[in-house]
């Protein structure tokens, strides 16, 4: 970007001129102004990132900055669910602040709650709380709870998470807040693949299991490969 400036009438002393446009870094020089002569600058902006705030959708649905939302709501990034071992929706949202996951027996009957939105009555039911996987919903239709297994986490984009009541935009289920999943729509064709794997904590020497005989603690890991696609309008 080139750009040629002058600036009359200003005061004969030292004098500081910075200069800063949208997506390149500010400049500024100090110089000595006199009243006989013309003084030439010559600066240089270099670019740099604009910091955006995020945008959420689930809010009004449609984009929004998420700090003109009319509710609070959280948002977890993709980055954020690649660092989980082996993502699972309620294990992403399960450290956002004030939802809270429980769990009757494994994944399948978890239970979450936001901001103290249901009391724990297992297996999921009476959650009070409404997901959905591309605006698509994924509670059970019998007892209300979140099918958490029903969402492939290594293709999503993003969770956000709204706290508090959202029935006008989600209907009555949603009286404790909204979990909204969005998948990833490639541009072009993708072919993505990862694998990553772990080991548990050594458990104490009293509650040692017929695993732990070798000295070595059980190991998981997973594996994903998957491909994807933009549909033709």
């Amino acid at each position: 970007m080139n750009g040629n400036f002058t600036l009359q009438n200003v005061p004969a002393k030292q004098q500081k001129i910075a200069i800063s446009i949208v997506g390149y870094a500010p400049a500024s020089q100090v110089i000595n102004v006199s009243s006989d002569k013309t003084t030439e600058v010559n600066l240089q902006l270099g670019q740099t990132t604009i910091m955006a705030s995020e945008v959420v959708v689930g809010a009004s649905l449609y984009k929004q900055d998420r700090l003109d939302v009319p509710v609070t709501a959280n948002v977890v990034s993709h980055e954020k669910v690649k660092q989980e071992s082996n993502p699972t929706l309620d294990k992403v949202i399960e450290d956002v602040p004030v939802v809270v996951v429980t769990r009757a027996g494994g994944q399948t009957s978890s239970a979450v709650q936001i901001r103290g939105s249901n009391t724990y009555q297992g297996g999921g039911i009476g959650t009070r709380v409404s997901a959905f996987y591309d605006g698509f919903p994924i509670n059970a239709p019998e007892s209300g709870e979140v099918a958490w297994s029903s969402v492939n986490m290594n293709t999503a984009d993003k969770v956000e998470i709204l706290k508090g009541a959202a029935a006008t935009l989600y209907g009555s289920g949603a009286m404790g807040g909204v979990v909204n999943v969005f998948g990833h729509l490639p541009d072009k064709m993708e072919v993505k693949a990862g694998v990553s794997g772990g080991f548990y904590d050594a458990p104490p020497s009293s509650d040692q299991s017929q695993f732990f005989v070798d000295g070595h603690t059980p190991c998981s890991g997973t594996a994903t490969l998957g491909w994807a696609t933009r549909a033709a309008n």
